[in-house]
C-alpha cells in the first residue's frame, strides 16, 4: 500500500511518500512445537524463536513461506521435513520485504539442527539473508545430526552458509554462495557427500571488511575458547567428504582449506571438480583428487556474481561438458529441472548450460 503526506513550510510544499508492506500471516513467537504440518495457506512469521521438540517432526508443505524477524531463528531438536518442488519452493527469509533488503545478510539468525536430530530434509528450499543459513550439529549435545539438502539455494549469510559440526550431510544440486566467512564449513569430521554443487563466494557488496577465509573448509578438528581463558579441543573421524562434479570458486586466491589432526581419520575426495586454489596446492595424490582443474584458467564464468547473483554458466565456461557420468546419473536433472544428458556431457555445478532456442 502506498500513500503520501504533504508538508507546507513557508510556502514550500513537500510530499513524503509512505509505503507499507503487509500480509495476513500466522505469528509464532518463542514457541516449542510438537509434531505438526505447516501449510502454504498463509506465510509464517517467527519472532524470537521456534523450536521443534526432540520427539517431534515439523513437516512443511511445498510453497510455504517462512519469515523471520530480526534475531529470530529456528532450532530443531526433532526433525524437519521441508520437501518442496520445483514449481512450489519453500522459503526461509527475513521479514523485511522492501527491495533494498532483498539480498542483505544477517537479518535473522538461521536454522540450527541440534546433534541428535536425524532424517532432516531440505528439498527445493531457498534460505537467504541470515547469520548462519543452516547449522548441522552442535558441540554441546551428544551424537550428531543428519540432513539431506537437495535442489536448494543457501545465499547471503553474514557468517556461513552451511556450517557442520561432527555431523552427516548428503547434498546435491545446491547453490551455496556469498557468505562473510565460509560458504561451507565441515568441522570436527563427520560424513559428507556433495554432488553437482556450486560453492561460490564473491562477498564484498555488503561490508568494508574483506573476507580472509576460504569458501570451503574441511577439518576433523576444532579448538574453541572456554570461559576460563583456555580452550577445548574437539576431534572426530572424517570418514568421508566426497565432492563429485562440483565447483568451488570465489574472489580469494585460495578457496579450499584442509585442516587435519593425525589422531583421527581424514578422508576426502574431489572428483571432477573445479577448485579455486593456487598452482602450489598439491592435487597429485589420486587417493584425494581425480580430474581436478584449478587456478584462474578455469574460472567457471558465472553469469553475474555481484549484482544479480546468477551462478549459472556462460556458454564459454570451462565447466561445461567435463563432468563424470557416474555423478550425473545420481542427479540427472539440474537445479532448474534441465536434463544433464542432452548434449556432449554433464556440466559441473548445480546448473547445466542450456542453449537458448531461437524464435
Amino acid at each position: 500500500m502506498t500513500n503520501s503526506i504533504e508538508f507546507v513550510t513557508n510556502t514550500n510544499v513537500q510530499n513524503v511518500s509512505l509505503i507499507a508492506y503487509g500480509q495476513n500471516f500466522k505469528l509464532i513467537r518463542g514457541e516449542i512445537i510438537e509434531t505438526t504440518t505447516w501449510t502454504s495457506e498463509k506465510p509464517y512469521l517467527i519472532y524470537d524463536f521456534v523450536q521443534v521438540d526432540s520427539t517431534s517432526t515439523l513437516t512443511i508443505e511445498p510453497g510455504t513461506k517462512i519469515y523471520f524477524h530480526k534475531d529470530a531463528g529456528m532450532y530443531v531438536k526433532g526433525t524437519i521435513i521441508a520437501d518442496g518442488t520445483f514449481e512450489k519452493q519453500i522459503y526461509f527469509l527475513s521479514d523485511r520485504l522492501e527491495d533494498a533488503y532483498e539480498n542483505i545478510p544477517n537479518q535473522w539468525n538461521g536454522i540450527v539442527l541440534f546433534s541428535g536430530s536425524h532424517d532432516n530434509i531440505f528439498n527445493f528450499t531457498i534460505i537467504k539473508n541470515a547469520n548462519i543459513g543452516l547449522q548441522v550439529g552442535n558441540i554441546e549435545n551428544e551424537g550428531f545430526a543428519t540432513v539431506s539438502i537437495t535442489n536448494s539455494h543457501i545465499e547471503n549469510m553474514a557468517y556461513a552458509g552451511l556450517f557442520s559440526l561432527k555431523s552427516n550431510i548428503y547434498a546435491n544440486n545446491n547453490v551455496i554462495a556469498n557468505c562473510g566467512l565460509y560458504a561451507v564449513a565441515l568441522l570436527i569430521g563427520g560424513e559428507h557427500e556433495f554432488y553437482h554443487t556450486t560453492i561460490a563466494n564473491y562477498w564484498g557488496n555488503y561490508s568494508l571488511k574483506t573476507r580472509s577465509t576460504a569458501s570451503l573448509v574441511i577439518s576433523n578438528v576444532l579448538r574453541v575458547s572456554n570461559a576460563t581463558g583456555g580452550s577445548n579441543l574437539y576431534i572426530n573421524d572424517l570418514t568421508k567428504a566426497t565432492f563429485g562434479n562440483c565447483i568451488v570458486y570465489g574472489s580469494n586466491v585460495t578457496e579450499v582449506e584442509l585442516a587435519k589432526n593425525s589422531e583421527k581419520e581424514f578422508n576426502y575426495f574431489f572428483d571432477h571438480c573445479i577448485l579455486k586454489v593456487p598452482e602450489t596446492f598439491n592435487t597429485s595424490n589420486k587417493d584425494y583428487y581425480n580430474k581436478v582443474w584449478k587456478n584462474a584458467n578455469y574460472d567457471p564464468l558465472f553469469i553475474d556474481t555481484y549484482e544479480k547473483y546468477n551462478y549459472s554458466l556462460d556458454s564459454l565456461s570451462p565447466a561445461r561438458n567435463i563432468g563424470s557420468l557416474e555423478y550425473a546419473k545420481i542427479v540427472p536433472l539440474d537445479i532448474m529441472n534441465n536434463s544433464r544428458f542432452d548434449d556432449v556431457g554433464p556440466d559441473l555445478g548445480a546448473y547445466e548450460w542450456i542453449r537458448k532456442r531461437s524464435n
